[in-house]
Order: C-alpha cells, then sequence, then structure tokens
C-alpha cells in the first residue's frame, strides 16, 4: 500500500489532488451519460478525434467478415 502526505506536496499540486479526490468516475456508460459534465467531456473527445488529421473513416466491413473484438479495462481494473 502506497501512503504518502499531502505536506510534501506544493500547495498548487495540494489543491489539485484535493479537488481529484472529489472526483466521481463512473463504472458504467450508461452512469457517465447521466451526468451533462461526463456527456460534455465526452463530446469534447470525440470531436478531437474526428478532427485530428482524419484519422481513419468509418466503413461497412466486408461480405463474410467480422470486426474486431475488444476489452475496455477501466479505471478500476475492471472488465
Amino acid at each position: 500500500m502506497l501512503i504518502f502526505s499531502l505536506q510534501a506536496l506544493t500547495s498548487c499540486y495540494s489543491g489539485f489532488v484535493n479537488q481529484m479526490s472529489v472526483v466521481s468516475v463512473p463504472i458504467r456508460v450508461q452512469e457517465a451519460l447521466n451526468d451533462s459534465k461526463w456527456v460534455e467531456s465526452i463530446t469534447t473527445e470525440m470531436r478531437a478525434l474526428e478532427n485530428r488529421s482524419q484519422i481513419w473513416d468509418v466503413m461497412t466491413l466486408p461480405d463474410g467478415k467480422k470486426h474486431v473484438l475488444y476489452k475496455l479495462i477501466g479505471v478500476h481494473g475492471k472488465v
């Protein structure tokens, strides 16, 4: 277990850590979609990805082909 003291941090970092400790991170997508701040954050991130030099195009898979399955590991280490 890692234990640290906020006293070792500058006041700026200490304030940041205190703010982060009160942020609630949703575990399920539906929880995030019910919070307007998370929806705004998700939308901002999606726009940034879409506008980033047109990295990808959404396409229909050819007949007989399947999409690649993946697992998303969350901040709590759960799938």
